[in-house]
């Protein structure tokens, strides 16, 4: 069996706090799709039904307040990458690696950004490896909510081959030095091979529910 390639679109991680409820889609991604666009030439760019609007007249967004935004990016087959977080955001994710996955073989600045390269390689798991490499994920997750950033996008920015999503957060309205998110609670879903669904570390009620809802939507139950 090829190995399975794992992008950040890879399994779904559902996640659900005491406040309010979060559900993140991500998948397994074994080709890679390339999108070319065609551009015009120099002098149709230049005739004035082709100009392109100007940026520079549209108004500026505005916000109460700047949101704060830090993105992890999956990186090769066994490295993360945090930009622009702090070192307490950085332990957190440090202890989430040890627990979720194990050692961690070195740490690094990355041209500005803090890098983990682990002992195995998650990214591109198979078997046990891929059960593991969803639970770094969830454990990630979970340590980045606990500290106050909610995923708001994952996006795959480069489209190398065999290239994985990178995950952008913001930060969450700090109350009397407390982030208001509740209780963190999450567990993954991942889908496998062409016929398999894996519920990886969800609370018991969940499998039973699971089953009904295929049951009553594939038609071959």
């Amino acid at each position: 069996m090829q190995p399975q390639h794992f992008s950040c679109s890879s399994s779904q991680i559902l996640s659900h706090t005491h406040t309010h409820s979060l559900s993140l889609s991500l998948s397994l991604n074994t080709y890679t799709h390339t999108l070319t666009l065609r551009s015009n030439t120099r002098s149709n760019m230049l005739k004035g039904s082709h100009l392109p609007p100007s940026y520079s007249q549209l108004p500026a967004a505005s916000y109460a307040q700047s949101p704060q935004v830090c993105c992890i990016s999956l990186n090769e087959s066994d490295k993360i990458r945090m930009i622009g977080v702090g070192p307490q955001v950085i332990q957190a994710v440090r202890q989430a690696i040890a627990m979720s996955w194990g050692t961690i073989q070195r740490e690094q600045d990355y041209h500005g950004a803090h890098e983990f390269k682990l002992l195995g390689n998650p990214w591109h798991g198979q078997g046990h490896e891929a059960v593991r490499s969803r639970r770094l994920i969830t454990g990630v997750l979970r340590a980045m909510a606990e500290q106050g950033w909610n995923l708001i996008q994952s996006s795959d920015i480069s489209k190398k081959q065999h290239d994985k999503d990178s995950l952008f957060f913001e930060a969450v309205p700090v109350v009397n030095g407390l982030a208001n998110i509740g209780q963190v609670d999450m567990f993954s879903l991942s889908f496998n091979r062409s016929d398999l669904i894996r519920l990886i570390d969800a609370p018991a009620h969940m499998a039973p529910v699971l089953k009904q809802a295929i049951q009553s939507q594939w038609r071959l139950g």
